[in-house]
């Protein structure tokens, strides 16, 4: 990677705007039922937006639809191609759900400085986007094949001094019936690079014996 930002002047950055969001609309009302019966409701459609202005027209999606669909009636891809499935803890209501297919994966790992390191839970510590990347490959596979759905817990914690940052909390892993199957705490380490904040170090604990 170079590391050099594109830079756009303000009528080439309203542009891509322009094609990305026509591009999610056309997507969600072609394939989540939900989006297109609301903007049924509302009157417009996919190709009613001209200007970004446009989006105004547009109902909101809210926790509720969220909640009303639950759990999978938001995807706007087939259930096949969803590898991994992150879920909120559900402690106010119906907990919300978040897939993703294997293509998410780049968007992920570029969360990660390029010697990033992490420490899953019974595996020797992997640095670098590579190996991250190559680890998150293979995790997203078994998930998808168990049927497994990750959720972090409720109220995290964390926090950022200059250039650094630092989050913690829960999480859990459930089964399809939605009984957990193992747990533990996570600590991530950030930094702020050319304006991005990074993972330095990403780590999480099981609180499930080695084996078990």
């Amino acid at each position: 990677m170079s590391g050099e930002v594109p830079t756009f002047d303000r009528g080439e950055l309203e542009r891509l705007q322009l094609e990305r969001l026509r591009g999610t609309l056309a997507r969600v009302y072609a394939h989540v039922p939900h989006c297109a019966h609301a903007f049924g409701e509302a009157g417009v459609g996919p190709d009613d937006v001209t200007t970004l202005s446009d989006l105004a027209r547009f109902p909101f999606t809210t926790k509720a639809d969220l909640r009303a669909n639950y759990p999978f009636g938001m995807f706007a891809v087939p259930r096949d191609r969803v590898s991994r499935v992150h879920a909120s803890s559900g402690t106010t209501g119906k907990p919300t759900v978040v897939g993703y297919t294997a293509g998410d994966l780049d968007n992920v790992v570029a969360l990660y400085d390029e010697n990033a390191v992490i420490y899953p839970p019974g595996v020797a510590p992997i640095q670098g986007r590579e190996s991250i990347q190559a680890f998150f490959t293979k995790d997203m596979a078994d998930f998808a094949q168990a049927g497994l759905v990750f959720a972090l817990g409720a109220d995290p914690a964390g926090g950022a001094t200059g250039n650094m940052g630092w989050s913690s909390g829960t999480w859990a892993v459930k089964d399809k019936d939605g009984k957990v199957v193992d747990s533990g705490w996570y600590f991530s380490v950030s930094k702020k690079v050319n304006g991005k904040w990074l993972y330095v170090r990403d780590a999480w604990n099981s609180n499930h014996p080695t084996g078990q």
